[in-house]
C-alpha cells in the first residue's frame, strides 16, 4: 500500500511534475504507480528510484 501521509505525495489530479524544497545533501526519491486502492502496481518499469544531491549556491559557484 502507498501511504497517504507525509512525506508521500499523491498525483491523483493527473499532475506530472512537482517542485520540492529539500535540505542540503543526498535524497532518494521513489515514483510509484498505484491503483485506485493505493496499491503499488508491480509491473516492470512502473516504479522508479532516483538519488538527487542538493547543493548550496556557494558549492555550485565553486565548481
Amino acid at each position: 500500500m502507498i501511504p497517504t501521509a507525509d512525506p508521500w505525495i499523491h498525483f491523483g489530479d493527473g499532475s506530472d511534475s512537482i517542485e520540492l524544497e529539500l535540505p542540503l545533501g543526498e535524497h532518494y526519491l521513489c515514483l510509484q504507480i498505484g491503483d485506485g486502492e493505493h496499491r503499488t502496481l508491480d509491473e516492470p518499469g512502473l516504479s522508479q528510484y532516483i538519488m538527487v544531491h542538493v547543493e548550496d549556491e556557494a558549492e555550485e559557484a565553486a565548481e
